[in-house]
């Protein structure tokens, strides 16, 4: 409809979803176009991150859910005074033990690449412990956490031990 202008199958400028790459030599556009589509369907998850991923929300749950059955019984035992104090403490000794696993896990095996192995373990323990939290916080009657900060306990013990390792690998080869 509109002469010189693009067509209906020619991305327009600024379209997102499609753009011309341009000629290694001449740095003209080249007659080949290049889909974000097609660019991201490159990089779909595989099957074995999926599993990790899954591993890590269902340890995030599992945490909550023993959360969940311990809260209770702490409020019971302890004075009212004390109640808040021992069931986020509950939470946050259960995200302590969490991060030593992870810790020790990467420990064992570092992978081919640590750094980024570590920096996806962290951001993955981070979101297994949210996501156990909102689990609990809404989907339960136990009481709200009141201390919010505890959800960072697990990536922040598994970065301490894995920390402390890397510096005695170190330690010992010097």
């Amino acid at each position: 409809e509109n002469p010189g202008g693009p067509g209906p199958d020619t991305p327009a400028a600024g379209d997102i979803w499609s753009s011309t790459a341009p000629s290694s030599r001449t740095g003209a556009p080249a007659n080949r176009s290049v889909s974000l589509r097609a660019h991201l369907a490159r990089y779909r998850p595989t099957r074995r991150g999926t599993r990790i991923v899954g591993l890590f929300l269902l340890a995030g749950l599992s945490l909550a859910g023993q959360w969940w059955a311990l809260t209770p019984s702490l409020r019971d035992v302890s004075d009212p005074a004390e109640s808040v104090v021992a069931t986020d403490g509950t939470l946050l000794l259960l995200q302590v033990l969490a991060g030593l696993l992870t810790g020790a896990a990467l420990l064992r095996r570092p992978g081919p690449d640590p750094s980024r192995r570590l920096l996806e373990t962290l951001a993955l323990s981070a979101l297994g412990s949210v996501a156990g939290w909102f689990v609990v916080d809404h989907f339960t009657s136990a009481g709200p956490l009141n201390a919010p900060g505890v959800l960072l306990v697990w990536p922040l013990a598994t970065s301490v031990l894995v920390t402390v390792g890397s510096v005695r690998v170190l330690f010992r080869q010097s």
